[in-house]
């Protein structure tokens, strides 16, 4: 699972509710303890505003493996029917279309 938060924090940072709606299947308990996993690893950096919003971004240690995680991606895109999985643009159709 942090193989595929990590590939939708390569597009771009993402408040911990855009995340939820990214992993509707994954409960807030698991969501959390990854995300902790992933700042403890020196992978994430979890940032709070003065609104009150958190978002997690990518280190640059992460971002050193943006081509890793896109070659993850198209491996994965390629393959899901065979798993029978449905994949989509992460980011791009399914934050942009709730947000109209």
């Amino acid at each position: 699972m942090e193989a595929v938060i990590l590939c939708y924090l390569n597009q771009r940072p993402c408040r911990y509710s855009e995340l939820r709606k990214l992993l509707p299947k994954l409960s807030d308990k698991i969501l959390a303890e990854r995300l902790r996993d992933l700042t403890s690893a020196g992978l994430v950096v979890h940032r709070k505003s003065e609104r009150g919003t958190d978002t997690y971004t990518l280190t640059p240690k992460a971002k050193s493996l943006s081509e890793v995680l896109h070659m993850l991606y198209r491996w994965g895109h390629d393959h899901a029917a065979e798993f029978k999985v449905e994949i989509s643009e992460p980011l791009i159709r399914k934050l942009d279309h709730e947000q109209r």
